[in-house]
């Protein structure tokens, strides 16, 4: 079984905290490890955005 200290250390998230439906893990270290296994660098939201390149040259061509 693991200790509330690990777990609350799971739950916080790299300082993000708990959301508000999560419950303690059974097993803090897996849990907290398949966090960053399911983690999407490029979610789909970002997929029509502009890079920066591109917001840079606009920028600077509203400039002009």
């Amino acid at each position: 079984m693991a200790s509330p200290s690990d777990v609350a250390v799971a739950l916080n998230r790299f300082g993000l905290g708990a959301r508000p439906a999560d419950e303690a893990p059974a097993d803090p270290k897996s849990w907290l490890i398949a966090q960053f296994e399911s983690y999407d660098a490029n979610p789909a939201v970002f997929s029509g955005a502009q890079d920066s390149a591109t917001l840079g040259a606009g920028y600077a061509e509203a400039m002009l």
